[in-house]
């Protein structure tokens, strides 16, 4: 009998080892202290996803919606075509009264 193959815990790097605590700033309302961190790793790690649609959380929840807007756009357009991301997008714009409208369906007989 053969030995079981060992697998080594993968070690969590980049942004992705930072977002639990991040996170958490956001989940307990501390939205200006996660910014501040943020602004920082975005220095380092500018085209990281995770860490724009982070941020734009925090704008958008410190009434900053604008610049919420444009991040987010950034994270679906630019950095990977992301589905949630659009998703957010169009939540918040609809929030601002700024939705696309949308074109009557025809009707089919």
């Amino acid at each position: 009998m053969g030995t079981k193959p060992r697998f080594e815990k993968a070690q969590v790097t980049g942004y992705a080892a930072l977002r639990g605590a991040v996170r958490g700033q956001m989940a307990r309302g501390a939205y200006k202290d996660a910014l501040a961190q943020l602004v920082q790793l975005v220095k380092v790690m500018p085209e990281e996803a995770g860490l724009l649609d982070d941020m734009a959380g925090c704008y958008w929840h410190l009434g900053d919606h604008r610049t919420a807007l444009h991040l987010t756009e950034i994270v679906a357009r630019d950095l990977g075509r992301d589905a949630a991301a659009w998703g957010k997008l169009g939540r918040w714009r609809c929030r601002l009264a700024i939705c696309p409208r949308q074109r009557p369906r025809s009707r089919r007989f």
